[in-house]
């Protein structure tokens, strides 16, 4: 499958006719404005692909860039938890309705526990998204990493961000850190940096 031919891919791109903004490299090569099937065409024969988020509309189901591939939320689910451990990540989505914070210093400084989500239909006229698969998210502003008033500033900036997402009330573009629960061995996902790209109200 690695060595999927130019003609097959070629072949592939003049079958399908709903495009994307995504991006491709593959052999030296750039391909712009590819469908999702034209991106995972790419993929298998071992090109590189990143898709501009201005395309992602609410109703879209979020995904994943590992190692410079798109995954979908599934294929990350597929996998075996321990594989993609210490893997760095960027994520295109929602924020699931459930925020937990801990008390403070109890673990890790500030501590906030959440999770992305797949996401599911979008029901225009009630302005609201239906949700789907999650998968756990941790973010911590750190007093032992950071200075005490720096963390005290994070936190307010992660609290925000958080608040103003979740329930699937935006689409976020985060960066991070694959790691497992030491206790389970379950993924989750070590926050690092984070925007809203847009908002649901």
């Amino acid at each position: 499958m690695k060595n999927l031919s130019i003609v097959t891919i070629l072949l592939i791109f003049i079958s399908v006719s709903a495009v994307n903004a995504n991006n491709c490299t593959l052999n030296g090569v750039s391909f712009s404005s590819l469908s999702d099937s034209q991106v995972k065409a790419i993929n298998v024969a071992g090109g590189k692909c990143t898709q501009n988020t201005s395309s992602f509309k609410f109703g879209d189901k979020s995904y994943f860039v590992i190692d410079g591939q798109r995954q979908d939320f599934v294929d990350v689910l597929s996998e075996d938890p321990y594989d993609l451990s210490q893997k760095k990540f960027s994520y295109t989505g929602y924020i699931s309705s459930y925020i937990s914070e801990t008390e403070r210093n109890k673990i890790w400084g500030y501590r906030f526990d959440a999770s992305v989500n797949e996401g599911g239909k979008y029901y225009e006229s009630l302005k609201s998204m239906g949700s789907g698969e999650s998968v756990p998210l941790l973010a911590v502003a750190n007093s032992l990493k950071q200075s005490v008033e720096e963390a005290k500033s994070e936190r307010k900036r992660i609290f925000k961000f958080l608040n103003k997402a979740k329930g699937q009330n935006a689409i976020v573009q985060i960066t991070g850190l694959m790691k497992n629960f030491s206790n389970t061995g379950d993924l989750y996902l070590e926050l690092d940096t984070y925007k809203i790209i847009e908002t649901l109200k």
